[in-house]
């Protein structure tokens, strides 16, 4: 799964700078009776810090 944005800040401590920013991620779900029951999701979030510059390049 691919997802982008901006970051804006409000959700957590960074400063809102409205950054543009694109998400890896991969979601897993457990059916039961056809429906979902249980949702797991993780992202790259070392590509998002990254993005955001709260990372070095290395």
């Amino acid at each position: 799964m691919e997802r982008g944005g901006h970051e804006y800040g409000r959700r957590s401590r960074l400063s809102g700078q409205g950054k543009k920013v694109e998400i890896d991620g991969m979601s897993f779900f457990r059916f039961k009776d056809g429906k979902i029951v249980e949702e797991w999701s993780t992202y790259d979030n070392l590509t998002i810090m990254k993005q955001l510059g709260l990372m070095g390049e290395k």
